[in-house]
């Protein structure tokens, strides 16, 4: 089993990544507990 680094705290062990789209969206990429790169988008009213 592949131990990230850090203090193996679940709020910090996935990446987030945000960066503005055109308008107010942004996307969101992170990684769940088993790995897998996710993707969502966020638009701020």
């Amino acid at each position: 089993m592949d131990v990230a680094e850090g203090s193996g705290d679940a709020d910090t062990d996935h990446l987030l990544v945000l960066w503005p789209r055109l308008g107010r969206c942004f996307d969101v990429h992170f990684r769940v507990a088993g790995g897998s790169l996710q993707e969502k988008n966020i638009c701020l009213k």
